[in-house]
């Protein structure tokens, strides 16, 4: 799990990360912590989870949350309409289908 912090930094906040090589800074904490979503957002996306923690001034925690891989969705496959074929060449079909076809 790749870690995240957002802390305050002498001229607004820093983010830094073990995903990234250099730390960013930023004027508002807004600012900072609108970038460590997306970027756990972008790892998730990638396949790793991340922790995200977000430091006040005071260097307490204020809040801290996970942001999950949950794998790759496969998209599924539906065969195409035309294999269907159209009602009248599949017959009757559902209970007392045997009844209808015979009556026909």
């Amino acid at each position: 799990m790749r870690v995240i912090e957002v802390m305050p930094a002498d001229a607004g906040w820093m983010l830094r990360s073990d995903a990234i090589e250099n730390a960013l800074f930023f004027r508002s904490g807004a600012s900072a912590e609108s970038a460590a979503v997306r970027l756990a957002q972008g790892l998730a996306q990638a396949g790793e989870s991340a922790r995200v923690s977000i430091f006040i001034r005071d260097g307490s925690l204020a809040r801290q949350f996970v942001v999950p891989f949950l794998g790759r969705l496969r998209p599924i496959a539906a065969p195409p309409l035309a294999s269907l074929g159209t009602p009248s060449d599949r017959g009757p079909v559902g209970p007392g289908a045997e009844r209808i076809a015979s009556a026909v």
